[in-house]
């Protein structure tokens, strides 16, 4: 009893920012978490102007912040490109040169406004 009741509170802590590690929320941080609910913040949003820092964390070491930034990618744009965060380094960097060449294209955009106007 006594240790799950101290688990609860430590993940109490935790989620709610009172851990000592808490850092706001921020693409730039070292720290994973920070990350994910960077991740979180742009989803939430649909901010498309984070397009550009998703692609980036694609590159995390960490799976789990690369594979928040490829569903919330997806989500954004209905595109993976063959990325996986599961993958080899290797074929995660070719499905990363392809998200990069789409984003410099412009196609990102246009594939966005194609699909919004085909479900109108």
């Amino acid at each position: 009893m006594r240790a799950t009741a101290f688990f609860i509170v430590a993940v109490g802590l935790t989620v709610s920012g009172c851990g000592s590690s808490y850092e706001q929320a921020s693409f730039d941080s070292s720290n994973p978490d920070s990350k994910i609910r960077a991740i979180a913040n742009a989803a939430k949003a649909d901010d498309r102007g984070a397009i550009h820092d998703l692609i980036e964390q694609l590159l995390s070491e960490d799976a789990l912040v690369r594979s928040f930034a490829i569903d919330t990618l997806e989500d954004m744009t209905g595109e993976t490109f063959g990325y996986r965060s599961y993958d080899d380094a290797a074929d995660r960097r070719e499905a990363i040169d392809r998200w990069v060449e789409a984003y410099r294209s412009g196609a990102l955009d246009s594939k966005k406004a194609a699909q919004t106007a085909a479900s109108e």
